[in-house]
């Protein structure tokens, strides 16, 4: 696959087959400091949420990728925390627009949102 900026795989996965990811945050930047973290040591601690990089520039390289790369999901993770990225809710809404379902994996769980219901939730 092409070398793109935010997107990586897609990697296999017993549960959710083949994973496109999406990097929204730069490389070990998280609230945590874990000594069990796989990444390595947390080259940034913050707390406060920011938008690292543009989300138009992170979907353009989604839709490129979709057009070249077959995959079953895509995952929101990155090297660290990627609920510290204060462009999430857009980047997720870009993601369902294009491809009707996004997992966020964060430290403590994971998030799955499919396309709105008659009730208008977005929780799958």
């Amino acid at each position: 696959m092409k070398e793109y900026k935010y997107i990586y795989g897609p990697i296999p996965s017993r549960r959710l087959g083949r994973s496109l990811g999406i990097a929204p945050i730069p490389e070990r930047t998280c609230t945590y400091s874990c000594a069990y973290c796989q990444l390595g040591r947390t080259k940034k601690i913050i707390t406060e949420r920011q938008l690292f990089f543009p989300v138009e520039d992170i979907l353009k390289e989604l839709e490129d990728a979709s057009r070249k790369v077959e995959y079953d999901v895509v995952s929101i993770v990155g090297d660290g925390e990627p609920t510290l990225y204060a462009g999430l809710g857009e980047l997720i809404e870009g993601v369902r627009k294009n491809n009707g379902e996004a997992r966020v994996r964060d430290h403590q769980r994971q998030l799955t949102l499919r396309s709105r219901g008659p009730e208008g939730s977005a929780w799958g």
